[in-house]
């Protein structure tokens, strides 16, 4: 894959290119949409999907859906102690969903 860089003498854009991006640590990975501004994956992830697949044939790395990880398992809304409501991901669409681990 071609990769490009920024000279390493230009401090000045690394700064902002950092503060863009909320860079804590090194080294760190930011891919991004064509248009430059949508950030695709970042971080470990990224850095792992660039040692797993070095040739870039799965790019663009971008992180399972919600829908993949859960592989057709309905979601649960227990607000119905008696009888839960089941939910398939598929149904959630463009809605917000907060999930809880404990």
């Amino acid at each position: 894959m071609p990769w490009y860089c920024i000279p390493f003498d230009r401090l000045d854009v690394k700064t902002k290119l950092v503060e863009q991006f909320g860079i804590r640590t090194i080294p760190h990975l930011v891919i991004l949409e064509p248009d430059g501004q949508t950030e695709i994956v970042s971080g470990d992830y990224a850095l792992e999907q660039v040692n797993l697949d070095p040739q870039g044939e799965n790019f663009p790395w971008r992180p399972r859906t919600l829908e993949e990880l859960i592989d057709g398992v309905p979601l649960q809304h227990n607000q119905f102690k008696q009888r839960p409501l089941h939910i398939p991901a598929a149904c959630l669409g463009s809605k917000y969903l907060m999930l809880y681990f404990r």
